[in-house]
C-alpha cells in the first residue's frame, strides 16, 4: 500500500452519493487497488483490519477508505481473522491460532503449533470463538490458551462459511444449503430451498439479514428465520470475495484490491 492523499472533497462526495443510493449500490472507498494484497480481514470497533501477504497489517476507516499499518509486517501467513472481546485472532496456514493486539500489531501464539489444522471454517458468536473441524464437529477455542472445549454439536461436515446472527449461527455447506443451529445442539436444522446458496462466495450479517456475494455476480439478502432469498441491486459483485460488516454499514473487497460501500437499505 502506498499511502493516500487526504481529501475533503471526497468525503463530501461520498456523503452526497451516499444519500441517493439504493439498495445494492456501491461506492468505491479509497484508492483502487489499496487491498489488493489482502487475505483476511475482520471488523472491530467499527474499524476494518485487514492482513495481507505481503506480511502488513492494516486498519482502515470503514467510512473514508483511509488506512495506516499496524506493528511490524509480520501477518502475511494468517489465513482467517476473527474480532472477539477487543482483540484480534488469526489462524495461519499451519492451522495455528493465535492473538493479535490491535493497537500496535503484538502478536502471541495460543496453543500447539498446528492445533487447528483440521478446522475449515470460524466465526465469533456470543463473545466466543468457534471452529468446524472437517470431522463436522463444532469445537470452542479458548480465547487465552488456545484449547479446544466440546460444544456437543456436530452434522457439520459440509460447512465452509459460518455467520453468526447474535441468537444461532448459519452456515452455508458445500452442496449450498443453508443450516442453522446454537452451539451445544446436536444437530443444525436445515432452512431455505436446498442448494440454494451454491456459488456463494463470502457473507456476512447485517440488518438482521443474512448476506452473501454469488460467483454468478448477485447480492442475495436471505431472512435467517425461514431462509427466504431475495436478489439485491445489479449482478456486479462476483469479483468480491470478502463482506463485512464495519461500522454500521456492508463492506466488500474484490479481487482488484478495491474497498466498496454497499447500500443495503
Amino acid at each position: 500500500m502506498s499511502i493516500p492523499r487526504l481529501l475533503s472533497f471526497a468525503g463530501c462526495l461520498f456523503i452526497a452519493s451516499a444519500a441517493f443510493a439504493a439498495p445494492g449500490d456501491r461506492i468505491r472507498l479509497g484508492r483502487a487497488g489499496d487491498w489488493k494484497a489482502a487475505q483476511a480481514a475482520a471488523a472491530l470497533d467499527g474499524w476494518l483490519y485487514t492482513a495481507e501477504s505481503t506480511g502488513g497489517l492494516y486498519v482502515t476507516d470503514p467510512g473514508e477508505g483511509v488506512w495506516r499499518q499496524v506493528g511490524r509486517p509480520e501477518f502475511g501467513d494468517l489465513q482467517a481473522l476473527f474480532a472477539l472481546g477487543g482483540m484480534l485472532f488469526g489462524v495461519d496456514g499451519a492451522g495455528t491460532l493465535c492473538s493479535v493486539r490491535p493497537r500496535d500489531g503484538r502478536r502471541l501464539q495460543l496453543g500447539p503449533t498446528g492445533a487447528w489444522a483440521d478446522a475449515v471454517a470460524g466465526v465469533v458468536h456470543r463473545d466466543r470463538l468457534y471452529g468446524v473441524l472437517d470431522t463436522g464437529v463444532l469445537a470452542e477455542a479458548d480465547r487465552t490458551t488456545g484449547a479446544r472445549i466440546p460444544t456437543g454439536t456436530g452434522g457439520l461436515p459440509e460447512a465452509r462459511l459460518l455467520v453468526s446472527t447474535g441468537d444461532h449461527v448459519l452456515a452455508i455447506e458445500e452442496d449450498g444449503d443453508l443450516v442453522r443451529f446454537r452451539p451445544g445442539e446436536p444437530r443444525p436444522v436445515r432452512i431455505g430451498p436446498p442448494g440454494g446458496w451454491q456459488g456463494t462466495v463470502a457473507a456476512t450479517f447485517l440488518g438482521g439479514r443474512l448476506w452473501t456475494t454469488e460467483r454468478g455476480g448477485g447480492l442475495v439478502s436471505t431472512d435467517p428465520v425461514d431462509g427466504a432469498r431475495r436478489a439485491v441491486g445489479e449482478p456486479v459483485f462476483g469479483d468480491v470475495w470478502l463482506l463485512v460488516t464495519a461500522g454500521e454499514g456492508l463492506r466488500a473487497i474484490d479481487t482488484d484490491g478495491i474497498l466498496w460501500s454497499i447500500e443495503t437499505r
